[in-house]
């Protein structure tokens, strides 16, 4: 039996057993997903703690970069901002750029912004038609698999 053979057409045709048989499958497939994806975490692990002594050595070296028939290793610095104070900022922002230049850099994540919508519905016993600018929308439908 391979789910991946299986046409639509067939889905009705299905018996108990068959419907085991792809099911034990599926479970097959995540258990070696999870598997792999541990194998993975520590290659991961092993290669990044390699990088970082390789990188150290470069540095104790004066060099930035390595290149060598293998390939090449280059190390470099970013910078990165964080917001220590939002509001603040977005005064600021909005001051030397105006409101609408803010409303366009600003966004709210996803999860955020659900997470909100949800709390608003459940414990303000708010409707979603006398929420502005939202719409409900079903995604999916989603597939959730469980060991047991």
């Amino acid at each position: 039996m391979d789910l991946l053979e299986l046409k639509p057409e067939n889905y009705l045709n299905i018996s108990v057993s068959e419907m085991d048989g792809y099911h034990a499958e599926l479970v097959a497939y995540r258990e070696y997903y999870e598997k792999e994806k541990e194998n993975l975490s520590r290659i991961f692990e092993a290669l990044e703690k390699r990088k970082n002594i390789f990188g150290s050595i470069l540095e104790a070296t004066g060099r930035t970069s390595y290149k060598s028939e293998s390939g090449n290793f280059t190390m470099y610095y970013r910078d990165s901002y964080r917001m220590e104070n939002k509001d603040v900022f977005y005064s600021w922002f909005r001051d030397k750029f105006g409101a609408e230049s803010l409303d366009a850099l600003t966004s709210v994540n996803y999860n955020s912004l659900n997470s909100f919508i949800k709390g608003m519905i459940t414990e303000q016993n708010e409707e979603i038609n006398n929420i502005p600018g939202i719409t409900q929308t079903v995604d999916g439908p989603i597939y959730n698999m469980r060991s047991i």
